[in-house]
């Protein structure tokens, strides 16, 4: 069996994680679908200072070890109407919100995830604690060369401050169950003037997927003069099977939720 770690400091943690067939203990809910018996070492972070959040005019900043729970408790006091209040909300069932931490969710990234859309959407950027000091990314920049990270800490998400206006879609069997897909919205203006769009979507075959082409369609024209279900029948999106259907029954799920909702700005 493995032995369990509980470091008190960053740097006790990196040095612990270096260790091979060692892994991190935030939320627990993925150690569950881990073989225990085959790893050496279990870190477990939760003495290290990270369930804080900070707000000032640029950015709110919350730390890693916030559960989905107590991030939705903490935004709602600061923004809340913030897409991430929407659609962590939706995300798992409420006993799981409690333990579900926002470092370990990101590190994970399974492709249900409910996290990351909105803060691809929000351009997040994430603290990490690596064995060169402390380095802040942009989440994309982040999933996309996420292996590179294997022994880096998430210390915490910072998001910037902007007056959007927003929209999480999420079909799944039941509410709590894993979604198909999910689609986050986040604009500014109205359908007939829209100044600014962004639409991330978390769950297709390539796990994420940001579709400008058809943004710069909808920045450059009256919503209600675009033909929407042609637009988005031209993005080239694809899914898998999922518990909701085949990939594609999910695809034309996906064409007509994301018209509803688009339509509805």
């Amino acid at each position: 069996m493995p032995e369990w770690y509980y470091p008190d400091t960053v740097k006790k943690t990196l040095q612990l994680i270096r260790q091979d067939n060692t892994i991190i203990h935030a939320g627990g809910t993925f150690i569950l679908k881990r073989n225990l018996g085959k790893l050496d070492g279990i870190v477990d972070i939760h003495r290290l200072p990270l369930n804080y959040i900070h707000n000032n005019d640029d950015y709110i900043e919350l730390g890693g070890l916030n559960t989905y729970s107590t991030t939705i408790d903490k935004l709602k006091q600061i923004a809340p109407e913030h897409i991430l209040i929407k659609s962590l909300f939706k995300a798992a069932s409420p006993p799981l919100r409690n333990r579900i931490t926002l470092c370990g969710s990101i590190r994970a990234f399974p492709i249900w995830s409910d996290i990351i859309g909105p803060l691809i959407a929000s351009e997040a950027q994430l603290i990490l604690a690596t064995d060169l000091g402390e380095k802040i990314i942009p989440i994309d920049e982040y999933l996309a060369e996420i292996k590179q990270f294997k022994n880096a800490l998430i210390l915490a998400v910072r998001i910037p401050k902007d007056n959007w206006q927003s929209k999480y879609i999420r079909p799944s069997r039941t509410t709590f169950d894993y979604s198909a897909f999910n689609i986050s919205i986040l604009w500014k203006g109205n359908s007939k003037n829209l100044e600014d769009i962004r639409i991330v979507i978390v769950g297709n075959s390539k796990k994420y997927f940001h579709p400008m082409e058809f943004e710069k369609v909808l920045l450059t024209n009256p919503i209600n003069k675009i033909e929407l279900a042609e637009q988005i029948k031209n993005i080239d999106i694809k899914f898998g099977n999922k518990n909701l259907g085949n990939g594609n029954y999910i695809r034309k799920l996906f064409d007509v939720m994301l018209e509803r909702a688009i339509a509805e700005i």
